[in-house]
């Protein structure tokens, strides 16, 4: 047979239909190799993960922190103890609590080590933290606030308002070790000094003893202090800060899923109302951040 014969309109569709089929076989094979990337592979692994586990592990701070979390006769209970167990009935698992973390600080090392899955505990949002770990939108903003000494208060140069006549060399400001206050503190007043404290009622008796002249800590901490002590209530004046505290849930920064979820469980709990009977049973009016 001639070669010319060879190259006829069948044989040309014959070629066309091969080479589709070549290409196709290609473009599936990439496909699937795509498909084996560890990165597609499991695209819900932390959820998977805490749900395959059965449990979901929350960190607290080892210090109660009412009315937040603290130790009862029949266990833990508190604002963020309901929340926690709330996230832990939604996603179908149980909770467990992890309660070594001695501060705050030391939450973001358990979380970023994965000691425990997600910190439910009264916790600031801060840049610093945020370098290490990945935060929820916030499920309570409280006012951060001052409790002065007044008489300490009144040594210092008149003429000025409170907040002024604090952001002075002399002035000793406390708050709690291990606190994002540490912090605000020292961005709120450059000049005062800042002593840290390990305990709150440390701090108090300093305070009360004129050894400084304020503590600075979130305003619901501050008005309980007071209403614990009403006989403090003429010589410590309270103070809010115009300045917000926001609460938030944090994550190691792996957990893409799992913070994805939580935003979406916060809107979906604070459209249902279950915040605001959390707040109501817990918390009450008058401590929550205002804006101006």
């Amino acid at each position: 047979m001639p070669p010319d014969r060879w190259w006829t309109p069948a044989s040309r569709l014959t070629w066309r239909a091969l080479l589709v089929t070549l290409l196709l076989a290609c473009l599936l094979g990439t496909a699937r190799a795509a498909d084996r990337s560890p990165v597609y592979e499991h695209p819900h692994s932390d959820l998977a993960r805490i749900q395959t586990a059965g449990v979901l592990r929350v960190a607290v701070t080892h210090a109660d922190y009412p009315p937040f979390y603290e130790q009862g006769p029949d266990g833990l209970h508190g604002f963020d103890i309901d929340l926690a167990r709330d996230v832990a009935r939604r996603l179908g698992v149980k909770v467990q609590f992890n309660r070594e973390a001695k501060n705050w600080d030391a939450l973001i090392d358990v979380i970023a080590s994965r000691r425990a899955d997600v910190a439910i505990s009264a916790l600031s949002r801060s840049l610093k933290r945020a370098e290490r770990v990945a935060y929820t939108e916030p499920y309570l903003t409280l006012s951060q606030a001052l409790l002065i000494n007044r008489l300490k208060l009144a040594e210092l140069k008149d003429g000025a308002a409170p907040l002024t006549r604090l952001d002075e060399p002399a002035v000793r400001i406390g708050t709690l070790q291990g606190s994002s206050y540490a912090s605000f503190a020292r961005a709120k007043f450059p000049r005062a000094q800042v002593e840290l404290y390990s305990q709150w009622s440390d701090g108090l008796e300093d305070l009360v003893a004129g050894r400084i002249h304020a503590v600075m800590f979130d305003a619901l901490l501050c008005k309980r202090t007071l209403l614990a002590h009403p006989e403090l209530a003429l010589q410590l004046q309270f103070l809010r800060v115009d300045r917000p505290d926001p609460v938030a849930m944090a994550v190691n920064w792996r957990d893409r899923e799992l913070v994805h979820w939580l935003n979406i469980y916060i809107d979906t709990i604070r459209g249902e109302g279950y915040l605001k009977k959390l707040e109501a049973k817990y918390i009450g009016p008058g401590v929550q951040y205002a804006q101006h």
